[in-house]
């Protein structure tokens, strides 16, 4: 099966935080709008790099964000190679990239345990199943697709929240095929709580969100391959 989607980013995706964008890169605009519109943070204010504070802080809670990019797919979505229509098989992509950027981020020193908010570019549909297949018959077929999810949250939990570790815990926000994201509590995981939250974008904020949205789908069969085009948002004037 091959799923081709367009994939909208808004201007300036991979810019870093520089003095020209206020000290803020588009995926750490995006985090701040996480932490407080969906898990209900009030007061959030922008880290103070020189005294080894995380990239947001509310209270004495820290939140460190970054992006957990696609080596195959990044360098088309910049324009630094044509979008060739290529056939992508994310997963093992995908759980590399967070694994490196997960270690990378746990060996800076921060003035305190923060949370780490790490955004994807990979809508891997089985990922999130949880959130729009109900029955229980199809749940148990879904649910035999998430092996490597679940391996992976396990592994992350182990590694960089339980006891002394780098974390306090790890979110990762990732975008589904129908312009939402799927953020995962992973310590809620761990708990065997709920931990998938279905996010929408309100009308009207669609140019802040690099989203996905299905073009057509080719044959039925697994594994399932994905065809990504890009679209560039225009900035408006």
């Amino acid at each position: 099966m091959n799923i081709v989607v367009d994939f909208y980013m808004p201007p300036h995706l991979f810019d870093s935080a520089r003095a020209d964008n206020d000290n803020e890169s588009v995926t750490e605009r995006i985090a701040k709008v996480i932490l407080e519109s969906v898990l209900g943070y009030q007061g959030v204010r922008r880290g103070v790099p020189q005294v080894h504070e995380p990239d947001y802080v509310c209270g004495e809670k820290g939140f460190e964000v970054t992006l957990a990019e696609s080596g195959a797919l990044i360098p088309q979505l910049r324009g630094r190679r044509p979008a060739d229509g290529a056939q992508h098989e994310l997963e093992e992509e995908l759980i590399h990239n967070i694994c490196n950027i997960v270690q990378q981020k746990s060996k800076k020193h921060y003035d305190r345990k923060p949370a780490l908010i790490v955004l994807t570019l990979s809508p891997i549909i089985h990922w999130y199943h949880e959130l729009w297949q109900r029955d229980l018959e199809t749940q148990n077929l879904w649910g035999m697709s998430v092996q490597k999810r679940n391996g992976l949250f396990k592994e992350l939990n182990d590694s960089y929240i339980s006891g002394d570790s780098a974390f306090e815990n790890i979110y990762l926000l990732q975008p589904t095929l129908c312009q939402k994201y799927a953020l995962y509590d992973l310590k809620a995981f761990a708990g065997n709580q709920d931990f998938i939250i279905e996010v929408g974008i309100r009308p009207g904020r669609e140019m802040a969100f690099p989203t996905f949205k299905v073009n057509h789908v080719e044959g039925k069969t697994l594994p399932i391959n994905y065809t990504i085009n890009p679209v560039q948002y225009k900035e408006r004037n």
